[in-house]
This record gives structure tokens, sequence and C-alpha cells, in this order.
């Protein structure tokens, strides 16, 4: 499982991309909408709804969180179970269905599936989330969520979850592309 994070200024851009809105893509290539989360209408809507309530915040400069989450072809995942371990991951990272806009869609225009997240970093009791770290989170939430439901375990990665002591741990750059047994 791989998740990116990304983060910028712009609900309707990203919303747009993910939607790929303009696009001529054949029926089966065409993007799923899965789950509109406190926000309702057209991406351009959407959009609109998000930089709104944006701009409750003074501080919050960077107010769109935009995640990619793929999964390791060996998986050979349901689209039911893909859409638990997103939005476990999405719990993992501090996003709630009771207090974030979000909107989750399935990409299917690659042989690589995946899901696209475009959620408001300032939930909906004006609290942003904290993402000083959020690469790092992200890296650590994959590897927790394949240990958890036994997913195959990407390599190579520099910090990983430590089920025993619950915590992240940094992996020594020699033991990074072995076979990861914790």
């Amino acid at each position: 499982m791989i998740i990116n994070a990304t983060m910028g200024t712009g609900f309707g851009g990203t919303l747009l991309y993910v939607y790929k809105d303009g696009k001529n893509l054949k029926e089966n290539e065409k993007p799923e909408i899965i789950e509109k989360n406190n926000v309702v209408g057209s991406p351009k809507q959407m959009a609109r709804q998000m930089a709104e309530h944006a701009q409750n915040s003074r501080r919050l400069q960077k107010p769109v969180l935009h995640l990619s989450v793929s999964f390791a072809p060996e998986d050979k995942l349901t689209r039911g179970k893909e859409i638990e371990y997103v939005k476990a991951s999405m719990r993992n990272l501090g996003i709630s269905e009771e207090k974030h806009q979000y909107v989750i869609v399935k990409h299917n225009d690659s042989n690589n599936t995946h899901y696209h997240i475009v959620t408001n970093k300032l939930n909906l009791d004006n609290e942003s989330l904290k993402t000083n770290w959020y690469k790092n989170d992200c890296v650590v939430t994959a590897d927790k969520i394949e240990q958890q439901y036994n997913l195959t375990r990407t390599q190579g990665r520099t910090i990983i979850y430590n089920a025993e002591t619950k915590s992240r741990e940094y992996v020594r750059k020699e033991e990074r592309n072995k076979n990861i047994e914790i």
C-alpha cells in the first residue's frame, strides 16, 4: 500500500483532476465516486463549499489535502476491502467522517487502480489537521494498515510502524530492501 499526500490552495483544480472533468474516457475508465462527505453537488460546487469553510481560519494557508492510495497488485482485493482499508487509513490520519468535508474517488484509467481523497484540512469544528510530518504519517499509516490487514508489505521504507510498541521506527539503510518481518 502506498499513500501519497499533497497540500495546496485550490479545491477546484484538485477536484476537477480527481473527477477527470473534461476527459473523454471509455465507460470502464471513468472515475467512480465512492463517497461525498459533508459536501454536495458538482466538483465546482463542492470546491466552493470547501473553500468557503476554509475561510474560517486566517492562519491556514493551504487548506487542500489530496491523498492518493494504491494497493499492491498481488493483494487481489475486492472493491469493498479496498474501500475499507482506504477509510481505515483516513481515520488513522485524523480524517473524521463526522467532522471533515471530503470526497473519495476511485480511478480506473490505468493499470494501477487507485483512490483519491480530497479533504478540507479545516474540520467542521474549525480545527486544522496537524500536517507538519504528514508525509511520514502517510508512510507509517500505510505500513500499519498492511500489518493490520495482512497486506503485502512495501519494501524500501525509511520509516515503519512497530506493532509491538505502537510507534514509528526508522529503518537503517542496510535493512530497507530486506523482506520486512516484525
